[in-house]
């Protein structure tokens, strides 16, 4: 016969998910239990016992011995061109800016990697670029794609760094900031859809003023994006992520002491096509935050930035006021 804790784990592997009503989760355990859980810890455990088995099942499909390919250059600077966003698309612009990235032999780091879920040939990757410093003053968001998983790479940058022209330049919201002295964008992170769209998201900022007391700074501009490419042919896969379409603003900083936004993470959900989207909120006087932000429009849209601590403490307290008033019935 099990042990108690066995038999009340097992209970919970079975009763404890998220869309679960809190009613039951109040009776993951009797309610005299040694082992009762409150509603957080419940769903604590639950989701350590997801992740075993969740791990458990990756290592029984990776159980081979994985081979590793030679290493292939993402960005090639030396004697090539980079593409506009015009030109990925089918387009003819090129501008001073992207021909001295192909030669310039300047760094990038960072890096972000996404593989399409649609055609797995089709690899989108980012950077924090420095190949538009010479020419632009500071580093620009990189934008590379391969058609043929990861063995050559097209090298391009995000539409609206300082000199790009271009109509997807000259139509990018970061245009007016950067003409307004916020010439960095970096950060990157990506994820495609099922659809072959490819979301984009980094930050656009300036480098700030040293406000002479320490080592902050004041008076930060810039903003969150999150950036669309879509297939140039829905009906080719081949094209997934080819086709830049807009850029959206998230969030901007609040002009000011040190107030800066950073930390850029994103997440796409390729059945319903829901980006998911999550940021730092640094601000001089302390009090960071983690902001979230969701679009169930494709990345038309975003909501409004909601305070990622907010959402957990009331997530908590509505559970444990549920389970509370289940046990004064009980």
């Amino acid at each position: 016969m099990a042990t108690p804790k066995k038999d009340n784990l097992a209970r919970l592997s079975q009763t404890a998910k998220f869309t679960t009503p809190a009613t039951q989760l109040c009776n993951v355990y009797p309610k005299n239990s040694p082992f009762r859980f409150p509603y957080s810890i419940a769903i604590l455990a639950h989701i350590a016992l997801m992740c075993v088995l969740v791990l458990a099942t990756v290592a029984s499909a990776f159980a081979a011995t994985p081979t590793a390919s030679a290493n292939v250059r993402v960005t090639v600077d030396t004697g090539s061109v980079y593409l506009s966003a015009d030109q990925l698309g089918g387009g003819t612009y090129t501008d001073a800016v992207l021909q001295r990235c192909g030669v310039d032999r300047r760094m990038q780091n960072e890096p972000t990697l996404a593989i399409d879920p649609r055609n797995t040939s089709v690899w989108a990757s980012g950077a924090n670029d420095y190949c538009t410093v010479p020419t632009s003053g500071d580093a620009w968001a990189g934008f590379y794609r391969s058609t043929d998983a990861g063995a050559h790479w097209t090298n391009s940058l995000l539409p609206g760094y300082s000199g790009d022209t271009s109509t997807e330049g000259t139509s990018s919201p970061l245009a007016k900031l950067v003409a307004g002295g916020a010439t960095a964008a970096g950060d990157p992170v990506m994820g495609f859809d099922g659809q072959g769209n490819l979301f984009f998201m980094g930050n656009n900022f300036n480098r700030g003023i040293e406000n002479g007391v320490s080592g902050t700074t004041r008076d930060n501009t810039g903003v969150i994006w999150v950036a669309t490419y879509a297939p140039s042919n829905p009906a080719d896969p081949s094209t997934d992520g080819s086709k830049y379409v807009r850029t959206v603003i998230l969030a901007t900083n609040t002009f000011g002491l040190g107030s800066f936004n950073d930390k850029t993470n994103l997440a796409v959900d390729p059945v319903t096509g829901n980006i998911y989207a999550a940021w730092s909120d640094f601000h001089g006087g302390g009090c960071n935050q983690i902001l979230f932000s969701r679009s169930t429009d494709h990345g038309a849209t975003f909501s409004r930035p909601l305070k990622n601590g907010l959402m957990q403490s009331e997530f908590l307290l509505n559970g444990l006021q549920k389970c509370a008033r289940m046990l004064a019935l009980a």
